[in-house]
């Protein structure tokens, strides 16, 4: 492997998918990437949230520019964080809308970790056991827990992510360099062999 492949920083992308535009969502998905960037190995290369509710329109219509951006912004990345609320006890109709247009095995060579955020203890694992099944479908990468919170815990959202990338972020970066071996990679599939930036 290249050393420049081997060793550039982690491409780190969040997406939130919540019911409403700058919802509770945002804000946890934020807190987390923060926590998770800061205790990787490396600081990652990172932009802002994408909020999926702001691309409802162009997810719910023809195919466009905007989500074609959207799909490869993500088939770029090493690792997503792909952050729901709980809805009908399961994740939303947004993130639905998203996961549709990615192509057979899109996430194949990406680490993946949910965000879900419930409304009490009761539900707090019920998005997270339907999302997890539909991203193994498409490839993804799932070496570590999801990170999962329900609204009596948003005042420690810092703390518990923190406390989650303690745990996790050695891991998580270890499966990133094992994906970026050329012999770990499937040689079929519209995500084979793609080159990172």
């Amino acid at each position: 492997m290249p050393v420049e492949q081997h060793d550039r920083p982690i491409d780190l992308v969040v997406l939130t998918a919540g019911t409403a535009p700058s919802s509770r969502i945002r804000a946890v998905a934020a807190a987390f990437a923060v926590e998770l960037a800061g205790r990787l190995p490396r600081p990652p290369v990172w932009r802002d949230v994408v909020d999926l509710t702001e691309h409802v329109p162009d997810l719910a219509g023809v195919p466009s520019a905007r989500v074609a951006e959207l799909v490869d912004t993500v088939l770029a990345a090493d690792v997503v964080v792909l952050a729901t609320p709980v809805s009908r006890a399961s994740y939303t109709g947004v993130l639905k809308l998203f996961l549709d247009r990615l192509p057979d095995d899109a996430l194949a060579g990406t680490v993946v970790i949910p965000v879900t955020l419930s409304h009490d203890a009761a539900e707090r694992q019920a998005a997270d056991l339907q999302l997890r099944p539909v991203l193994d479908s498409l490839g993804a990468a799932l070496p570590v827990a999801s990170f999962v919170v329900d609204e009596g815990e948003l005042a420690d959202v810092a703390v518990l992510a923190d406390a989650w990338a303690r745990r996790h972020a050695g891991l998580l970066a270890a499966a990133v360099m094992e994906l970026r071996r050329p012999s770990a990679r499937c040689d079929t599939g519209p995500a084979a062999g793609r080159t990172r930036a």
